[in-house]
C-alpha cells in the first residue's frame, strides 16, 4: 500500500471496499478505526470536504464509551512533549509544533503537573492539537484554562482537538484535500529546510 495517501483520489475513495477505505484512511487517528468505518457508511463523497465532515461527523455523533475510548487513545501533553523529537513521531503522527523546542525544567514540571492535575480532574488524557506556532507557553495556558470546563464540556473540546489533529493528518495524507493549505505547507518547509 502507498505510504502517502496523495495518489489516492476521492473516486477511488469512494469504490473502496469498508477494509480498503479504512486502511487508506488509517493515518488520521492513532489506533481506533471506527470513526473511518462510520465515515465509510455515507460513500459516496460529492467532494474532499464531505469525506472530512463525514469522518468529524463519526467522531462528534459516536456514543460515549467509542468517544472515551479515542480520548484515552492519545497521548497527554506531557507524554508528548517530554520525550526526545524522534521518539515523540513513534507515540503520535503529529506533525507537532516548530515552537516547541526542548523544555526547560520549569516548563517540564508546569507540564507534567498540568496534565496530571487534568487527568485527575477529568479522568483523561490532556490531548491537545499542536498548530505549527504553537508554544509550550500557550499549551500551558490552554490547559489551565480548560480545567475550568465541565466535564461534559472538556469531553467535547477534547474531542474537538482530536477532530484538529485528524484534519492536519487529512490534509498531509490527502495533499490534494486543501490546496491552500498544502502550498503554505510547501512553502513553510522551504523556508525551514533554507
Amino acid at each position: 500500500s502507498r505510504a502517502t495517501g496523495s495518489g489516492i483520489s476521492l473516486d477511488e475513495l469512494n469504490q473502496m471496499p469498508q477494509a480498503e477505505f479504512v486502511a487508506a484512511l488509517r493515518p488520521l487517528f492513532n489506533n481506533e478505526t471506527w470513526p473511518l468505518e462510520t465515515a465509510w457508511e455515507s460513500r459516496p463523497f460529492a467532494d474532499i470536504n464531505e469525506l472530512r465532515a463525514a469522518i468529524q461527523v463519526a467522531v462528534l455523533t459516536a456514543d460515549d464509551a467509542k468517544r472515551q475510548d479515542l480520548i484515552h487513545d492519545y497521548p497527554a501533553m506531557d507524554e508528548l512533549l517530554l520525550v526526545p523529537s524522534k521518539e515523540a513521531s513513534e507515540i503520535s503522527a503529529d506533525r507537532g509544533s516548530l515552537g516547541l523546542t526542548e523544555l526547560d525544567a520549569e516548563q517540564s514540571e508546569a507540564i507534567t503537573e498540568l496534565s496530571a492535575t487534568y487527568r485527575k480532574r477529568f479522568d483523561m488524557p490532556f490531548v491537545a492539537y499542536l498548530a505549527t506556532n504553537d508554544t509550550v507557553e500557550r499549551v500551558i495556558e490552554s490547559g489551565l484554562r480548560r480545567l475550568a470546563n465541565s466535564e461534559e464540556q472538556e469531553r467535547r473540546v477534547a474531542l474537538s482537538e482530536i477532530v484538529e489533529i485528524a484534519n492536519d493528518r487529512f490534509d498531509i495524507l490527502l495533499a490534494d484535500a486543501n490546496p491552500v493549505r498544502s502550498a503554505w505547507d510547501r512553502k513553510f518547509t522551504e523556508v525551514e529546510g533554507s
